[in-house]
């Protein structure tokens, strides 16, 4: 089935979509009074990276590439110590908020951000490398 998906209108169609959803006036639901601008913002964004991530999901499901895709648990990943990279860039981020005042930022605000940051790495990954990738390797390898 996969053979017959073009990429090429299946990579416009998806970029159609991601437009679609970015431009969903969702600031609409959340009221203001309860969160700060900078909270609505990133709520905002979460909720659309979930939606981005689900459909990517469901793609890829529908499709029955989970393999290809990289998410189908039969298939160990051989090279774990990987996982070591984003957490020491972590680390040296954190460290560059040694010695600052951090007694002004709400928990709750950094809580967000790093949350909504996941989901954005989340999304685009499922949307490109796993559903487009899946599409171009089929159809032309």
């Amino acid at each position: 089935m996969i053979k017959k998906v073009n990429p090429f209108f299946s990579g416009i169609a998806i970029l159609t979509v991601l437009g679609f959803i970015m431009f969903l006036p969702l600031d609409k639901l959340i009221a203001e009074p309860d969160f700060s601008s900078f909270q609505v913002e990133y709520i905002i964004l979460a909720i659309k990276m979930l939606l981005i991530f689900s459909m990517s999901l469901v793609l890829i499901k529908r499709l029955n590439e989970e393999a290809l895709s990289g998410i189908d648990s039969k298939y160990n990943w051989s090279f774990k110590y990987l996982n070591l990279i984003p957490f020491y860039l972590f680390l040296l981020g954190i460290l560059g908020f040694i010695n600052k005042d951090l007694s002004l930022i709400d928990f709750s605000n950094i809580t967000l951000l790093l949350f909504t940051c996941l989901l954005v790495g989340f999304a685009e990954e499922f949307v490109f490398r796993s559903y487009l990738q899946s599409i171009f390797l089929k159809k032309y390898i």
